[in-house]
Parts: C-alpha cells; sequence; structure tokens
C-alpha cells in the first residue's frame, strides 16, 4: 500500500522576551492599550503613603535606645480595697506616685536631690491616665513594672505596667514636668529644662 504522509515539525517557539516569559498576561491582569489603572480612593492613598513612610523610617532611622526600667513587688492591703472588696482605684494612682520616686531612686538621681542639686520647687504631674484589664483584691500580690518612654525639653513621659503573675493589669501613664522659681519673679513659677546628666542615667536601659 502507499507510505503514510510524514509528519511536519512543529512550528519553531518564539524566543521569550527580556525579563521574563512570553505570551500575553492572563485574562484579567495587566492593561489593554486604551485602559488605565484604576484610581486608588482617599482612604487608599492615605494607606499607601503611611506605609511607604513607614518603611522610610525602619530604613533610616536609627533604633531607639532602651530606657532603664525598674520593678517593684506590691502587696494590696485592707485599706486599699472598697465595700466590693477590689482596689479603690485611686490607691493604683498613689501607688505609681511612688513608682515613679522609686525609679528615679533606682536611676542614680532621688527627686529630693533633683530639687537641691538643681533649685527646682517640685516636678509635678500635669498629665495622668489608665487602663483597667484585671482587677486586684486584699491579699493579691502585684508587681509594677515601671519606665521613663521619653524626655523632653522640661518634661517626661513615664509608663507604669501592673502584673497580676504573667498577666498585664493595668497600663497607666503620666506627664511630669520640671519647675523652678521665675528668675524675674520668685512669687511665680516657670519649666525647666531637663539636665542632661539626668537623662543620660535612664539612656543605659
Amino acid at each position: 500500500g502507499p507510505a503514510p504522509p510524514a509528519r511536519r515539525p512543529p512550528p519553531p517557539r518564539a524566543p521569550p522576551p527580556p525579563g521574563g516569559r512570553g505570551g500575553p498576561p492572563p485574562r484579567g491582569e495587566g492593561f489593554g492599550r486604551n485602559e488605565r489603572p484604576r484610581a486608588l480612593s482617599p482612604r487608599e492613598r492615605v494607606r499607601a503613603s503611611n506605609a511607604a513612610m513607614s518603611r522610610f523610617d525602619e530604613h533610616l532611622m536609627p533604633q531607639q535606645p532602651l530606657m532603664f526600667s525598674n520593678r517593684r513587688d506590691v502587696q494590696i492591703q485592707w485599706g486599699d480595697c472598697d465595700p466590693a472588696n477590689i482596689v479603690y482605684y485611686p490607691r493604683y494612682f498613689a501607688m505609681f506616685d511612688d513608682s515613679t520616686s522609686i525609679l528615679f531612686e533606682a536611676a542614680g538621681c532621688s527627686k529630693q536631690d533633683i530639687i537641691r542639686h538643681y533649685g527646682l520647687v517640685g516636678i509635678p504631674m500635669v498629665d495622668t491616665r489608665a487602663k483597667f484589664h484585671i482587677p486586684s483584691t486584699h491579699g493579691d500580690w502585684i508587681t509594677i513594672e515601671s519606665r521613663v518612654e521619653s524626655f523632653k525639653r522640661a518634661s517626661f513621659e513615664v509608663t507604669h505596667k501592673v502584673f497580676k503573675g504573667d498577666q498585664l493589669a493595668i497600663e497607666a501613664f503620666e506627664t511630669r514636668v520640671l519647675v523652678g522659681r521665675h528668675p524675674d519673679d520668685p512669687t511665680r513659677l516657670k519649666s525647666a529644662p531637663v539636665p542632661q546628666d539626668i537623662i543620660a542615667k535612664f539612656m543605659r536601659g
């Protein structure tokens, strides 16, 4: 019988373009000649800008050193509690005030020494607030961790974290200002700059 027809060789494949494989993008991907990318909404533009700035800051900004911190254990006493046998919240702020004083003493610069050495009147609190997560009652032991978060020209921010065991019970925040006598009128008060040697004691981590 007659010989079967010879098979045609497959056509040669076109070489892929530089930078990737050839072929059109899958349906729904890419843009045609007359198509434009979808405009971002204002919210999407803000998110994209914030993400770009965050990457910029992480790349260029140096890592902030850890501030010195102090921990102390406190047992809740009968007089700290209200009729429901949980701590009356103003008592916590008294504990935080003590914790700030103890923090400065542990760093090597007690509040009394600062006032006497730099001629200050005091270091008053100008702002405070707290978030209460877990209550405590008479006889409980809590741990208060205190840290100066930042220094400004004449003020500083302190955070207090209260733990019951390994659970975060309270987060507290306070702002304090260094105050001295006004040089032109001793009856008036005036903010005073935070001395650099005090800042150095807290920057050691």
